[in-house]
């Protein structure tokens, strides 16, 4: 049964949405942590390997435990059939992930190596939220980058013609 996650592609304050719509992918940043993609993650390793890559971000563990749960989702717990919610400010898009985590490495400099495959739902038409169920408002309220939200598939399937 596929998943739903809700996604935001903005990077160092640039959105990417045009880029992710463009090459049928979705992008997150975090590019200096280049070997989460291995098999057998673990969440240790995870933490260790960002606050290496940035070293100045990660003052608090605060918000070094926030990242890695973002990468950890888009890494580890996302899955080949998830529908993922990608937002851009009053705009819904909606995809269904197709392929496998990658790392690619031509992506390091504009610092969104890691990528998803995805196919975009509604021909690439974005929702209004306004034209949305209440609960899928709420969720494009949430700060994540990335939040697992499984329970709302459901109302996700019906606004993308999923069955």
């Amino acid at each position: 049964m596929a998943r739903r996650s809700q996604l935001r592609i903005v990077l160092r304050d640039v959105d990417r949405v045009d880029e992710a719509l463009e090459r049928d992918q979705l992008i997150v940043g975090w590019s200096k942590a280049a070997d989460l993609t291995r098999k057998d993650p673990d969440k240790a390793q995870f933490r260790m390997c960002l606050k290496a890559a940035y070293p100045h971000k990660y003052e608090t563990s605060h918000q070094l435990g926030i990242d890695v749960g973002h990468l950890w989702r888009f890494i580890v717990e996302m899955k080949r059939g998830d529908l993922v919610l990608v937002l851009r400010k009053k705009k819904i898009y909606i995809c269904r992930v197709v392929g496998d985590v990658e790392y690619l490495a031509r992506f390091r400099k504009s610092d969104t190596a890691h990528r998803r495959k995805v196919k975009w739902l509604n021909q690439k038409n974005p929702l209004r939220k306004s034209e949305i169920e209440p609960p899928l408002r709420r969720l494009c309220r949430r700060r994540g980058v990335i939040t697992n939200a499984s329970d709302l598939l459901p109302l996700v399937a019906k606004v993308s013609c999923v069955r």
